[in-house]
């Protein structure tokens, strides 16, 4: 659609491509001499095709034009990146990168740093989110960043990065004798494993902990009268092999 000077009159919303045109309540006329393209136009929540109208009853012949919007789309194919909205007017284009970590035109600069090696500390111990790709497709998620004093590293301290996950609390199993009759799956604050992978490949080395605060348990079926012991206690990594 053309220019138009008035819109239908309603008490309730107008929106084209679900941006609101008229508040609740505003009757006709509220917008006038409005310049621009409308799509995807919604009347009271009822969404309208504009080719469907009669011009002689629901728009002012002359003032509206139907089919014929000359306007460039900026925003389609979407120019913004990490799930950014696209707006725009008759001149340019404009990315909300509000909420996606991401800054810059097109959304395209992360907000947080790559790694606890590019955090720009000022305790020993900090609670921050990282970026471990960059601009890339993966999302940022939260570690502990822990620096202390090594006289033998170029930069004078050493940088531990902590990635919790969600079952740190400590757990109660009762009850339980057969081997594999309990099993506790961990679930990483980075919800992508290709996210700890990135992060395996900026560290030097990795390390992980089990604490078994167990009484009377045993854990490797010892002693073993047999040729082959049977494993009470097993470790299954994300590949599936024990």
């Amino acid at each position: 659609m053309g220019p138009a000077h008035q819109l239908p009159q309603t008490g309730n919303t107008i929106t084209s491509d679900g941006d609101p045109l008229q508040g609740q309540g505003m009757q006709q006329s509220t917008l006038i001499n409005y310049v621009g393209c409308l799509r995807q136009i919604s009347i009271d929540g009822n969404f309208q095709n504009p080719l469907d109208w009669k011009e002689e009853v629901e728009a002012q012949q002359g003032q509206v034009l139907f089919d014929s919007c000359q306007m460039l789309d900026r925003c389609n194919p979407n120019p913004c990146e990490h799930g950014a909205k696209c707006k725009q007017n008759s001149l340019e284009f404009e990315c909300d990168c509000e909420d996606t970590g991401y800054t810059g035109a097109v959304c395209h600069i992360p907000l947080y740093p790559l790694s606890c090696s590019s955090y720009q500390f000022n305790s020993p111990r900090a609670e921050v989110t990282i970026d471990i790709d960059g601009s890339g497709p993966m999302d940022p998620f939260p570690v502990t960043c822990q620096f202390t004093h090594d006289s033998s590293s170029p930069r004078g301290y050493m940088v531990e990065t902590i990635l919790h996950h969600k079952n740190e609390d400590t757990g109660h199993v009762d009850g339980c004798d057969e081997p594999g009759c309990f099993s506790q799956e961990i679930f990483y604050d980075a919800p992508d494993y290709r996210m700890i992978e990135g992060l395996l490949n900026r560290s030097s080395e990795c390390k992980q902990y089990l604490k078994l605060e167990c009484k009377n348990a045993r854990l490797f079926n010892s002693p073993c009268k047999t040729d082959v012991c049977m494993l009470i206690l097993t470790w299954r990594y994300r590949t599936g092999h024990l």
